[in-house]
């Protein structure tokens, strides 16, 4: 069932990394950039199907709910306008602007959402990438899952300047710059 928390819709992934020197391929992260937005913190939880009770709490089963309804719409419709606010301030804090980049991935809730994102900053579609109908939403894992899709497609080359963003339900939003 969608409400099932291994939905195809939550997604379920995890990501490691190890960031240090490059001196093979000469990839440099340029810039990040991170606003967590604790306000929303209620927007989006796991609930109880009957009653207050946290979801980490023993008891009956749970599902992806919120305790502050407004909240929750009104990040469903600002996901692509914090998205693109995102990425602008981060490029903006290094005296770059959209046109400056050659490549940009982003999170993917929805199959439209990178798409949606690269067309309200004024970026090509055809210079961001897509996996959804590969692997769903994989929370924070699908800005770099698209990065290694881009470079196995050769959509990026030494040297371009890949902007990446991502966001967590709560609310916390990141950008990245990273020189390829």
């Amino acid at each position: 069932p969608m409400e099932h928390p291994a939905s195809p819709c939550l997604g379920d992934a995890a990501t490691a990394m190890v960031i240090g020197p490059d001196s093979e391929d000469g990839h440099q992260i340029y810039h990040t950039y991170v606003r967590s937005h604790g306000e929303y913190s209620n927007a989006v939880v796991w609930k109880r199907r009957k009653g207050e009770q946290a979801w980490y709490v023993p008891g009956e089963g749970y599902s992806l709910g919120s305790y502050a309804s407004d909240q929750a719409k009104e990040l469903i419709h600002k996901t692509v306008p914090i998205a693109a606010q995102t990425i602008t301030e981060c490029l903006a804090e290094k005296g770059k602007i959209v046109e400056d980049l050659d490549f940009f991935t982003s999170v993917q809730p929805r199959k439209w959402i990178p798409a949606a994102i690269a067309k309200y900053i004024g970026f090509s579609e055809l210079r961001t990438i897509n996996t959804y109908d590969k692997y769903a939403h994989v929370w924070s894992c699908g800005p770099l899952i698209n990065l290694m899709e881009a470079q196995s497609k050769r959509m990026i080359t030494k040297g371009d300047l890949i902007g990446i963003y991502a966001q967590g339900a709560g609310f916390t939003r990141a950008a990245a710059l990273i020189v390829w």
